[in-house]
């Protein structure tokens, strides 16, 4: 706490100089201060110190409860195998069974799945930056990478209109709202072009 204190007595010094002042940061610094004073911050105890995000079974899990009659193979991942496995995940009275790890070195289509995500990931950080500088970058696209842009768009657009369940995030929603009006603008098929 006292360190983003200090973090903020920076910034509202320095805007200060420039004759400015935001309001929210001195209510966040104040909220702060009083948190400090406080005995347990009961959303911030027990964390694993340098570490944003520890645990990835939620996202499993959450497939397997989404798509109970689908057969799901998931990259074998140790940890998350052990944490699903002690949990008793039910679904309509019983145990699911359509879902099993395999390991990405021996499953050819884990590996076309990892490349799809790479590019996924690519693109979403490709999106996460202000709108201006999105379109000026696609604007600036020669021929060829139109294309692809479009044919990118096309494929997520058609998996989302084939199932929205399939399209999951883990982004802010201006990333998102980004994501759904480049498919909307680029994702369109041939036939109305």
């Amino acid at each position: 706490m006292s360190e983003l204190i200090i973090l903020i007595d920076g910034v509202i010094a320095e805007d200060a100089k420039k004759y400015r002042l935001n309001p929210l940061l001195v209510f966040l610094k104040s909220c702060l201060e009083k948190a400090k004073k406080q005995k347990e911050l009961i959303f911030i105890q027990n964390e694993t110190t340098h570490e944003w995000v520890g645990n990835f079974v939620q996202f499993y899990r959450q497939q397997i409860l989404s798509f109970p009659k689908k057969t799901l193979v998931f990259d074998e991942e140790k940890q998350v195998m052990s944490q699903i496995a002690e949990e008793d995940i039910i679904i309509d009275g019983k145990a699911p069974d359509n879902y099993s790890f395999k390991e990405s070195g021996s499953d050819a289509m884990i590996q076309v799945s990892d490349y799809v995500v790479s590019i996924l990931r690519k693109y979403m950080i490709f999106l996460d930056r202000l709108e201006p500088e999105v379109d000026a970058d696609i604007q600036n696209f020669d021929e060829n990478q139109m294309n692809n842009y479009k044919l990118l768009n096309r494929i997520l657009a058609d998996s989302m209109n084939y199932n929205p369940l399939f399209v999951y995030f883990v982004a802010c929603q201006h990333t998102v709202a980004k994501y759904h009006k480049y498919i909307q603008e680029y994702g369109a098929s041939r036939a109305n072009e």
